[in-house]
């Protein structure tokens, strides 16, 4: 798929982040913010190697930020404020040498 851009935020969309987003190699935006989407961040959110925009902000999600996301090198902008989310900031955040924004 060639998809490279997805704002589905503010549409009360609701259930968890389905892992076979991460099918969407060619990703560069994804915007799922002001919704209602509960359970965990998937792990599988990682492989979105070419991913450089990440808002989960203003969700119902919950556990831990994975620590996958440490390998989205290409990521400038990461919001997920306004969750449920629990636990320590992970290292691997420490791996985002083009993250600018940073909204937890």
């Amino acid at each position: 798929p060639n998809l490279a851009f997805i704002d589905l935020g503010m549409n009360d969309l609701f259930g968890t982040i389905p892992p076979q987003i991460s099918h969407l190699s060619k990703l560069n935006y994804l915007d799922l913010s002001f919704n209602l989407f509960s359970g965990i961040i998937p792990p599988e959110i990682g492989l979105l190697t070419n991913l450089e925009t990440l808002h989960l902000d203003e969700n119902q999600l919950n556990g831990s930020i994975p620590h996958e996301i440490g390998q989205l090198r290409s990521l400038v902008e990461l919001a997920l404020y306004t969750n449920n989310l629990e636990g320590s900031i992970p290292p691997s955040l420490g791996n985002l040498s083009n993250l600018a924004y940073l909204y937890l």
